[in-house]
């Protein structure tokens, strides 16, 4: 997947319709004293139920089919 923002996409969580529509940046301080960034999603899906997912947690979802996005 590219480096272009989830945001706005549609997805299909195992049959349950979801919008991605915030996308939060973390750092995380290491100990060698670098900073590390992560993205997190957050979806919201049809019935109110919102879910937070890292990047490669989405990913690994994605690939296993289950979550889809869904195209125009």
């Amino acid at each position: 997947m590219s480096n272009k923002s989830l945001v706005g996409k549609l997805v299909l969580d195992r049959g349950k319709l979801g919008l991605i529509v915030n996308e939060i940046k973390s750092a995380v301080w290491l100990e060698e004293g670098n900073i590390d960034w992560d993205i997190f999603y957050e979806i919201k899906y049809a019935d109110g139920n919102v879910c937070i997912i890292s990047t490669s947690s989405l990913m690994r979802h994605i690939e296993a089919g289950k979550i889809l996005l869904v195209e125009k």
